[in-house]
């Protein structure tokens, strides 16, 4: 149930757009993250990368490209130079990806 005692299903709801990695973002969550980001210190940003891509190398699976590309969108959204090191820090090369896009 949300807050007005509506409940909520897993599709045609709040909870699904809440979810969608498709459409544009609901609110300024990745500026106030891409802000906060931006406050590091050099180490603590190095820090956040390398745990970020050990993470993300960790997944296995079917759908392990898409989980990883559908990550890296969350990251450049933040921002493009924490994307560009975690794509980097994954020896993803980004041209290729953007070639094979529809």
């Amino acid at each position: 149930m949300d807050d007005q005692g509506k409940k909520l299903t897993a599709t045609g709801s709040n909870v699904s757009d809440w979810f969608d990695n498709n459409g544009q973002p609901k609110s300024n969550d990745y500026a106030l993250l891409g802000n906060k980001y931006r406050l590091l210190s050099d180490s603590e940003k190095q820090q956040l990368i390398t745990a970020i891509i050990s993470l993300l190398k960790e997944i296995d699976g079917p759908e392990k490209e898409m989980t990883i590309n559908l990550q890296l969108c969350h990251w450049f959204r933040i921002d493009m130079g924490l994307g560009m090191a975690v794509a980097n820090g994954l020896n993803i090369n980004l041209q290729d990806i953007m070639k094979n896009m529809q």
